[in-house]
């Protein structure tokens, strides 16, 4: 009897060893699971390589609309400023969803995201101001700290000097009162500020998997300034880069030709995509073909690395990643059938 009481005691012992290793090892992912389970059930509505090809193979912009029916992108409207439109709502009220149904800690990382987006919105409201050109709305869209009205009155203001002045309330503020020569100058104290930005927000991300999401970050920061060192040898311009990628800023700083960028990356997990790239390049000029290798890199290891981490903040991440590309590849297949590019020409675009 003793005996039975032993082993029964050891078992429950055993049990509660093994129930306590599984709370602790599920513990990371329990306030994301909710979410997690959100993204995926809609992840069959997410663009497909079936779906691209299909959508790419659309006569005109009418066909392209009918062929989002079944997806998560649906728009009303044939258009083009009609489907990016739709297409920024919905890249935004996915992120909002994302933003409302997570602990504090992701929210701040969604945040961080969202200054990159923001940047994008700023800098083009900037330049068309400074231009004195006119701003399509498509463009302008609010994403992080900046609200849609005040997007809206900053669209709207009567001069160069009144809009800067809008910002007064903001976290752009100290920008905004620099004195910039050029648009270019701008555009670089706005990339500094939301690189620092996110470097002081990373060093105080508390979640599981930040290591990865850094490591994301270095990458996206490493495109920036790799596209940076090509576009200052192409217009013969100073060139500013950004702190907290992987590859030597140094290097990329006084590369003064496209063999030295390529240089620069070697032994790198850049290597192979930017020799791809600079074959294309040598037979268009073109210097999007760049830009689109490394995004894609980026988005292909984003997605090998998430098969192992399919329920925490990481996967969370990688769907706001992929949310993104969905939202360009749109962009560049409508621009293309409205252009009435080839099929090849279109698909070489695609990220």
């Amino acid at each position: 009897m003793e005996g039975a009481y032993w082993i029964t005691g050891s078992v429950l012992v055993g049990l509660a060893g093994v129930l306590t290793y599984l709370y602790f090892a599920v513990r990371p992912v329990l306030p994301y699971l909710y979410v997690n389970t959100m993204l995926q059930s809609r992840s069959g509505k997410f663009l497909t390589k079936s779906k691209i090809t299909t959508l790419v193979e659309s006569k005109n912009l009418t066909e392209f609309v009918n062929g989002l029916t079944d997806t998560f992108y649906q728009v009303d409207g044939s258009d083009l400023e009609d489907i990016h439109e739709a297409f920024t709502h919905r890249y935004v009220s996915l992120l909002t969803d994302i933003k409302n149904n997570t602990p504090k800690e992701f929210t701040e990382l969604i945040n961080t995201y969202a200054l990159l987006a923001e940047g994008s919105v700023i800098r083009y409201l900037y330049r068309s101001k400074f231009l004195g050109k006119p701003i399509n709305s498509s463009y302008v869209y609010a994403i992080g700290v900046l609200t849609q009205k005040q997007l809206s009155s900053m669209q709207s203001a009567n001069d160069f000097a009144e809009f800067k002045a809008l910002f007064s309330p903001t976290i752009y503020r100290k920008i905004m009162l620099r004195e910039h020569n050029s648009v270019e100058d701008f555009e670089h104290s706005m990339d500094e500020f939301i690189s620092d930005e996110i470097q002081t927000r990373l060093k105080k991300l508390k979640i599981a998997d930040k290591n990865l999401i850094r490591d994301l970050f270095k990458m996206i920061l490493d495109q920036h300034n790799i596209m940076a060192s090509f576009q200052s040898i192409v217009r013969g311009a100073p060139v500013h880069l950004l702190d907290g990628g992987f590859v030597s800023k140094q290097k990329l700083k006084s590369a003064d030709s496209v063999d030295a960028i390529q240089a620069a990356v070697e032994n790198t997990l850049y290597a192979p995509a930017f020799a791809q790239a600079k074959i294309a390049y040598a037979e268009t000029a073109r210097s999007a073909y760049f830009e689109i290798a490394l995004e894609r890199l980026i988005i292909d290891i984003a997605q090998k690395e998430v098969l192992s981490k399919p329920q925490g903040a990481f996967s969370i991440f990688v769907h706001m990643l992929r949310a993104k590309q969905d939202k360009q590849n749109v962009q560049v297949i409508s621009k293309g059938i409205e252009a009435q590019l080839t099929k090849t020409k279109i698909e070489e675009m695609i990220v």
